[in-house]
């Protein structure tokens, strides 16, 4: 009846939800001095160098495209039919223009369809990152037995099984999500690429907190290389100097390196040869190239070649 409305919406406004409520809707927005989960998520994306997302909207993560609308300028969305979908769209993105494969799903299962490109990423040394909304964080406990909109039990320990080790990550409060972010995307780029998977509870997507300190959070960086890698590196090139008839073989990660794998094989004067994942990588280099590698190697058994130089291939 409208005096039971009357009432419950007296009590709300008293609420802390209330007062939030009436602080947005004063301001035309979140109070600058305020951030919501999805925007501390948009902020971590754009400062990692994310410019394109692929995903599918849902009601879980809609804290996540409301920021993304309201920065259309910085990060572009592209909408899929599927979740494999968009996690194969965001691979071949990945590999065409060397940048960051992102994706963006819902709570469990949304994840789970995300899983076998996840898995392709990882054989094929694709950075990509996938950002997955998760149940309240209060649910938990007694709770973690009932249903939850599509709740799956340790979904993080699934998607654990096709990321980069140590690449799941799950927040526990809003003010970890931009770290959280910036710390996935140098893990996923660092090394060995490959993908790399963060949970966020919806409550602390959809909560409004604290902006202090959010533009200071400063990215995350990795060593490249260690001192074991260097004397590896050191060692290859005393080999190569030796080489009289070095082949190269080009694989997925020689991506964005083009011009470096060219004065590499002019240096060495040396044919190069590639793996599937390479082979887009020889042909923008533009110089002499023998068959890729699954009908090379069979060359390279039949002749005198004394050294060959796998350059970032997918099976180091």
């Amino acid at each position: 009846s409208p005096n039971v409305c009357r009432i419950m919406l007296k009590l709300l406004s008293s609420t802390p939800w209330g007062r939030a409520r009436r602080r947005f809707s004063s301001a035309g927005g979140v109070s600058p001095t305020m951030a919501t989960g999805g925007q501390r998520v948009v902020d971590a994306l754009t400062k990692a160098g994310v410019n394109t997302v692929f995903g599918i909207p849902g009601t879980h993560t809609v804290p996540i495209y409301k920021e993304m609308e309201s920065n259309k300028e910085s990060i572009h969305h592209i909408t899929t039919r599927h979740e494999s979908g968009a996690g194969y769209a965001a691979d071949g993105y990945a590999r065409a223009t060397n940048d960051m494969a992102a994706v963006c799903v819902i709570t469990g299962v949304g994840l789970t369809n995300t899983i076998t490109p996840m898995a392709v990423a990882l054989a094929d040394s694709v950075p990509m990152l996938v950002i997955s909304s998760q149940v309240p964080s209060f649910w938990s406990g007694d709770r973690s037995s009932r249903q939850y909109s599509h709740f799956v039990p340790n979904i993080e320990g699934i998607a654990a099984s096709v990321c980069k080790p140590g690449g799941s990550f799950s927040v526990t409060s809003a003010e970890d999500i931009a770290p959280t972010i910036l710390e996935a995307c140098a893990l996923a780029r660092s090394g060995r690429p490959g993908p790399v998977h963060v949970s966020i509870p919806v409550d602390l997507l959809s909560s409004t907190t604290s902006a202090v300190g959010l533009e200071d959070t400063p990215p995350v960086t990795f060593p490249e290389l260690s001192a074991a890698a260097h004397a590896q590196l050191e060692a290859a090139a005393a080999a190569l100097s030796a080489a009289k008839r070095p082949v190269i073989i080009a694989g997925g990660g020689t991506a964005g390196s083009s011009t470096l794998l060219t004065q590499l094989a002019e240096a060495l004067d040396a044919p190069v040869l590639s793996t599937v994942a390479g082979k887009v990588r020889v042909w923008q280099a533009g110089f002499r190239r023998l068959p890729m590698a699954s009908t090379a190697f069979r060359w390279l058994s039949t002749t005198s070649n004394d050294f060959q130089h796998l350059a970032s291939t997918a099976f180091q």
